[in-house]
């Protein structure tokens, strides 16, 4: 999926670069990714989406809902 045009606009603008995650993990870290996708029956995209989606959630206090 292409990054948005607005989101492409504040990367620019903040000098943010979109990387591979592969260029910095190690092979048992892409291994496990692997696994994880697999069990999951899903891409890993959906896995690593997962891992932001909880880290995000809990550096910011959210409830399992969503709200504050």
């Amino acid at each position: 999926m292409p990054v948005p045009y607005v989101n492409r606009y504040y990367m620019m603008k903040l000098n943010v670069k979109v990387g591979n995650i592969f260029d910095h993990l190690d092979k048992g870290e892409i291994d496990w990714l692997i696994a994880e996708a697999s069990d999951m029956k899903t891409d890993i995209g959906v896995v690593v989406a997962s891992i932001i989606k909880d880290a995000y959630y809990d550096e910011n206090d959210f409830d399992t809902d969503g709200e504050g």
